[in-house]
């Protein structure tokens, strides 16, 4: 009866752990649906500037909503909807927004314009932006050692995958390829140790470390294969990190998106990931391949089609 007792008592630590693990899995495929329907504002830009500001206003959800849309839709409510205009610059400032770099130099004079009509919108809008670059400032400066510290990872990333014919080279025989990959399976390791342990609750975000540290970190975070947990950990703390760090490209989450769920699924939305096949560059499985084209869109990446091209004439002229 005890031996049964135990059992039952396993069994149900079993699926209950089970169903946790699922539940703490990362829903891909939920973070995906919101490409898959018609929202691609930026066809809109040349036909109707109301139609495209229109779009913008229905997207303001999708998780890939740039910060800077915020201020861009604040100037064009400037001169007809003032309490809008204000609501949504007050959006893009409080999302860590500032007036010194990353915005167009003809949105900042609009604002100039505004601060014309209203002194304390603007006043507000210069104190936010202020305290918002100081804080960056700060940020950056606080993070500096370990922001070079985090670049100098980069060579260790690319031994192997950088120059690859050139490595081949230098190795002298081309039958070490196998060496070369096991070598930099390691090096990626140890990568991923000492990213692991400077992550805590956040990302490496561009406002905090700078946009080669963070280009790193996601290098690390996109090749680490041999750890999905790890590269799932990453995914998670970028999504998080997105929306106050719109700086960041939607690209890169694009490319580990893909890469964890190629990984995990056998299967990629963004269609980034690639095999080669006989001298030839082919996508690997795609969910719902009508709608690709749609989603790389919407995160500044070229069609498939032209991307796999110009790949060719690439691979053609090496």
């Amino acid at each position: 009866m005890i031996n049964f007792l135990k059992l039952f008592v396993f069994l149900l630590l079993f699926v209950f752990s089970g169903i946790s693990l699922k539940a703490q899995g990362i829903e891909l495929d939920s973070i995906v649906r919101s490409f898959d329907r018609k929202c691609d504002c930026n066809s809109y830009k040349d036909s109707s500037e109301k139609a495209y500001v229109n779009c913008l206003e229905s997207e303001l959800e999708n998780p890939f909503f740039h910060r800077t849309d915020y201020l861009l839709l604040s100037n064009y409510w400037a001169s007809t909807d003032e309490k809008k205009s204000y609501n949504y610059a007050l959006e893009y400032f409080s999302l860590g927004g500032h007036f010194s770099s990353g915005v167009d130099s003809s949105l900042l004079k609009k604002h100039i314009l505004i601060s014309k009509k209203k002194e304390n919108y603007f006043n507000k809008f210069y104190w936010l932006s202020h305290s918002n670059e100081q804080k960056r400032d700060s940020l950056l400066k606080s993070n500096e050692r370990l922001a070079k510290a985090i670049i100098e990872l980069k060579p260790y990333d690319q031994f192997f995958r950088a120059n690859k014919k050139q490595n081949l080279k230098v190795l002298g025989d081309s039958n070490l390829e196998g060496s070369g990959w096991k070598l930099q399976i390691q090096l990626d390791s140890l990568n991923r140790a000492f990213l692991s342990a400077i992550l805590d609750s956040t990302w490496i975000t561009i406002d905090a470390y700078g946009s080669e540290a963070a280009k790193v970190a996601w290098l690390i975070a996109q090749h680490a294969d041999q750890d999905l947990k790890f590269q799932e950990r990453c995914l998670r703390l970028m999504l998080a990190a997105y929306p106050k760090d719109r700086t960041s490209s939607g690209m890169n989450l694009a490319y580990l998106i893909d890469r964890l769920s190629i990984n995990r699924q056998g299967y990629q939305y963004f269609g980034t990931q690639f095999s080669y096949q006989d001298g030839e560059i082919k996508p690997k499985p795609i969910k719902n391949p009508e709608l690709v084209n749609q989603r790389r869109k919407l995160v500044y990446l070229p069609t498939l089609e032209k991307y796999l091209d110009s790949s060719k004439k690439h691979i053609e002229n090496q």
